[in-house]
């Protein structure tokens, strides 16, 4: 064992790091100083955490599942403030049912603790199946180490669920295995964030058609009975909501490039249609090309969600952490020098604590804790989606001059 760890140094390190994020997050606080105050929810332990528990609480209640009590009856939570619940019924259902169970605390600290071993659990899981791998040991470090994962430990929020389902998601792909075991898997992403949503042209393109259609019709077979028995409208009415009427979000917790263009450079929301659906098509010729794997379509169209939904927080682009480790393992243009290191630089802090330190852009909310800002949003946005974005266009480089070549032998 010793000898494993020593031979595997960037594995190891990678341990470290994800084990000093629950140190941190649980005890010490260490990493909030690279931290938004209201990031970390500085003002409201378990805003996000609290909505499962509260939801199924009170239903037995009497109330809805969206978290609503009957007057006079305090919440699961009790003097912790917590958000309505948007989760799927059945998710809140399974997760709420577990979370009652334990005092509130309790419940919210175990929900941090528990994600520790099925993240290590992963990790060998990835070793053993990919072994051999010339970037293995990087790939396992950038998921281990993926610093927006501690934003999302440190809050006990739930995208955790979407990012270890994405994650197994993605190897059964690469791994080729059996429709239904991925079409499983693809419905618990959805469950979890319909995010898979968008990735319904690549299952169509790619011919993957059976694996999309498994997860879509147990999806919908379980969102139609909730709503059928008339307590799953929240949810629906909800992600309706978002697609046809996005929020036109203004404050400093947003990090999308949707926010960014339109509070920095004065774009409307008309044009920011515009600006998504010509990212969307220019996703979609890239995907025609024969050479593009439905891996890179899934990380584009992931990074499309990241820069373009309305309720984009730090925490959602913890969901890089093991795109990326996947596709380092399973595609060559994720695996060139320059890739690389952008990869390891998505995966550092952001440069808010420099803003912090400098005291640029920066100061303190008395209710909200350490926040920046306009300012130092922006500049902190701005670094954050230029990382992104020089990936994008160094990993597309391969494709776009295959579409060339194509263009220029028809001519």
């Amino acid at each position: 064992m010793i000898s494993f760890f020593i031979k595997h140094k960037l594995i190891t390190l990678g341990i470290l790091i994800q084990i000093s994020f629950f140190v941190s997050a649980l005890w010490t606080k260490w990493y909030d100083y690279f931290f938004f105050g209201s990031s970390i929810h500085y003002c409201c332990q378990g805003l996000d955490f609290y909505q499962i528990p509260n939801a199924v609480y009170s239903f037995i209640k009497g109330g809805g599942l969206t978290g609503k009590l009957p007057p006079n009856i305090t919440p699961y939570s009790q003097n912790y403030f917590s958000n309505y619940n948007v989760y799927h019924p059945l998710l809140t259902f399974i997760l709420g049912g577990f979370f009652l169970i334990f005092d509130p605390n309790v419940s919210f600290n175990l929900w941090i603790l528990i994600k520790l071993p099925v993240t290590l659990t992963l990790a060998f899981y990835i070793y053993k199946s990919f072994k051999g791998n010339k970037y293995l040991d990087l790939a396992i470090f950038v998921l281990l180490a993926n610093f927006s994962s501690y934003n999302e430990i440190r809050i006990s929020q739930y995208q955790y669920l979407f990012n270890i389902f994405l994650l197994l998601f993605l190897i059964f792909l690469v791994k080729k295995k059996n429709d239904f075991e991925t079409g499983i898997l693809f419905f618990l992403t959805l469950i979890a964030k319909p995010i898979g949503l968008l990735w319904a042209p690549a299952f169509f393109v790619k011919k993957k058609l059976k694996k999309f259609l498994i997860g879509l019709s147990l999806f919908l077979i379980s969102t139609g009975i909730f709503q059928i028995m008339g307590i799953g409208n929240y949810y629906t009415d909800n992600i309706i909501s978002h697609f046809l009427r996005p929020i036109p979000t203004n404050t400093i917790d947003i990090m999308s490039l949707d926010a960014l263009l339109r509070y920095t450079f004065g774009f409307t929301l008309e044009e920011m249609r515009y600006v998504k659906f010509l990212a969307l098509i220019g996703i979609l010729i890239i995907s025609l090309s024969k050479k593009a794997s439905i891996i890179k379509i899934i990380f584009l169209l992931t990074v499309y969600f990241l820069f373009f939904y309305d309720l984009v927080y730090q925490y959602h682009f913890s969901v890089l952490g093991p795109v990326l480790s996947i596709c380092l393992i399973a595609l060559p243009e994720f695996q060139t020098r320059i890739s690389r290191i952008l990869i390891l630089l998505i995966n550092m802090p952001g440069v808010f604590f420099i803003l912090r330190f400098l005291k640029i852009g920066f100061y303190h909310n008395s209710f909200l804790g350490p926040d920046p800002t306009f300012f130092g949003w922006q500049i902190v946005s701005f670094f954050q989606i230029l990382l992104i974005s020089l990936l994008v266009i160094r990993v597309l480089i391969p494709d776009i001059k295959n579409l060339l070549k194509l263009k220029n032998a028809s001519i």
